[in-house]
């Protein structure tokens, strides 16, 4: 298709989405995007993360929401009298989630591997008995919850900088508050560096 109507490749007459064709009239080129790789950002700003399209709608182009569906089922009947016809037409098509699902999926994505990777390191390091499950997000870490003190708060200001290349300053003890407000922490910090280290 022109750069108006992407098309996807086809198998034996059908969009297979293993890949998508953007065609540059202007220019007689084609470019071609493998589907099953295809993961975008919604813009170019720092915030924005990258979202796996495999299985969606698709980001909101023209034409390409055909190809995110396995199967299309198109059905006809018709029926024919003398000087008059009935013909019906109908479709099924499988559900998908949409785009917007998608981009939600990848931020709530991100944050769940900011949160496995900092409790798993922060098990380890403090040697704490517990798994990843027993940690809930919000309980406080220093203090009545884990029972954590100022040398365990040292070491996961460390755990932090380790695992994810962000230093927590000196004055900022309230990101220590629980796991949550030091994975926000981590999240702020890497959105100014230009996203996900």
């Amino acid at each position: 298709g022109d750069s108006g109507q992407p098309a996807f490749s086809e198998t034996n007459g059908a969009p297979d989405r293993m890949a998508l064709f953007v065609g540059d009239a202007a220019a007689g080129r084609v470019g071609v995007v493998h589907i099953d790789d295809y993961e975008t950002k919604q813009s170019p700003t720092a915030f924005a993360v990258e979202t796996d399209w495999v299985g969606s709608l698709g980001p909101n182009l023209t034409g390409t929401n055909p190809g995110a569906y396995e199967y299309r089922i198109f059905s006809n009947f018709s029926y024919f009298q003398d000087s008059w016809s009935i013909n019906l037409r109908w479709r099924h098509l499988p559900p998908v989630v949409t785009a917007d699902f998608a981009s939600q999926q990848a931020v709530i994505d991100r944050r769940a591997a900011i949160i496995a990777t900092f409790k798993e390191e922060l098990i380890q390091r403090l040697n704490l008995p517990y798994t990843p499950e027993d940690l809930h997000e919000d309980v406080s870490l220093l203090g009545a919850g884990l029972g954590l003190d100022s040398l365990d708060a040292l070491e996961i200001v460390l755990c932090v900088e380790s695992s994810f290349g962000i230093k927590i300053p000196d004055n900022n003890v309230s990101v220590l508050r629980s796991i949550n407000t030091i994975v926000d922490f981590v999240i702020a910090e890497q959105d100014k560096k230009g996203g996900v280290q």
